[in-house]
């Protein structure tokens, strides 16, 4: 079996300890406390994942800045943080099941196909054994096209009824599941086709994939949006939406965000969430306040967005699970940009735990729900 070695960077931040709120606050309006706060990086990193694990936070985080594609794994360790940085290799997926912690890698190898440049593409399980990763399997996926050793897309973990499995999907939108069993992937089964997706969103109730498709005309373009729900047993499809807007601006039926959860489909524009298969509005904000659309994020079986009056005005985090909607503050503590980019969240034993990117600084804060 192979690990990674640790020779890897050592990183000087270290936890820092804020105050608990007071115990008189309320839990809607207590203030984030910060946990960690990551050395600086040149990088602006676009993606991340947030795991925590034992009480204690591990980073995936990827940037894309100049066409440059690079990504870090960051841990604790007793003496402080670690970084794992090679070339071609990224921790698209991290989480904690069964109090054992996994991640799935992807392995670009670089290779010429005639005049073509490209990359083949191989997926390893890790687990962490003794504060470091042992590779204990391997998925290698042939496409429709059969081609081996082809890239995935929307990787997800689907947690369903006490089993971890690895739902993903190939270039034409046919998505797949493959089952960890005694930490090996099983033969894979396949959903069907959805598309391709702008948000996958796993939930206890089963996996939703958002079909988008955008249409440029002369005079107008149409978003062509579908919700496609896969409950355990088969792949529910939901009704087509065409959403126009005129290149004059006489007429704007779109919406900023798409996504389905549940047997739903819901969109979010400027001031309001609405249920797009009842017409019905579901949250409209007032007080000049508006969705920061580039900060929302699906994690959790949950949509997680900020909502402020401009990109240097953040207030609320709001958090909708498909039928409720809740607003907590978003008071960050005063070494963080108030309105710091919102990269992924976790909900651990009453926790919400957020990694934000501040003035290129990752740093975990967390709160009570």
């Amino acid at each position: 079996m192979k690990c990674i070695p640790i020779w890897l960077v050592i990183c000087t931040g270290l936890f820092v300890s804020c105050s608990k709120s007071k115990e008189d606050e309320s839990t809607i309006n207590a203030a984030f406390e910060l946990i960690e706060q990551l050395p600086g990086d040149s990088r602006l990193y676009e993606q991340a994942d947030l795991v925590i694990h034992n009480n204690q936070p591990f980073i995936s985080a990827t940037s894309s800045e100049f066409g440059n594609r690079n990504s870090i794994f960051l841990f604790p360790l007793q003496d402080g943080w670690r970084k794992y940085e090679q070339p071609n290799q990224e921790f698209v997926l991290l989480t904690s099941f069964n109090n054992m912690f996994y991640g799935i890698m992807e392995f670009r190898e670089p290779y010429q196909a005639g005049q073509v440049s490209t990359f083949r593409y191989s997926y390893f399980l890790y687990k962490w054994i003794n504060s470091a990763f042992e590779n204990i399997a391997r998925l290698d996926f042939t496409d429709h096209n059969g081609l081996v050793q082809a890239p995935l897309q929307n990787l997800r973990w689907y947690k369903n009824q006490g089993t971890l499995q690895l739902v993903a999907q190939q270039s034409n939108g046919t998505s797949f599941l493959w089952n960890l069993t005694l930490e090996r992937f099983d033969q894979k089964q396949e959903i069907g086709n959805s598309g391709l997706n702008q948000v996958v969103i796993p939930s206890a109730a089963g996996i939703n994939f958002t079909s988008y498709r955008q249409i440029n005309g002369a005079f107008d373009r149409l978003d062509i949006v579908r919700n496609y729900f896969y409950n355990g047993q088969s792949l529910q499809t939901g009704k087509e939406h065409v959403f126009q807007e005129t290149l004059d601006g006489s007429f704007n039926s779109t919406y900023l965000f798409y996504a389905g959860m549940g047997n739903a489909l819901y969109g979010i524009r400027a001031n309001q969430l609405r249920n797009l298969d009842t017409d019905q509005t579901i949250k409209e904000l007032s007080d000049g306040l508006h969705f920061q659309v580039s900060n929302i994020k699906s994690a959790n079986g949950k949509l997680y967005m900020l909502i402020g009056k401009g990109d240097a005005d953040c207030k609320i985090l709001g958090v909708f699970d498909g039928t409720n909607f809740k607003e907590y503050t978003y008071s960050l503590p005063a070494e963080l940009d108030p309105c710091s980019r919102l990269l992924d969240v976790e909900e651990v034993n009453g926790k919400l735990y957020c990694l934000l990117l501040s003035n290129r600084q990752l740093a975990v804060v967390q709160r009570s729900l």
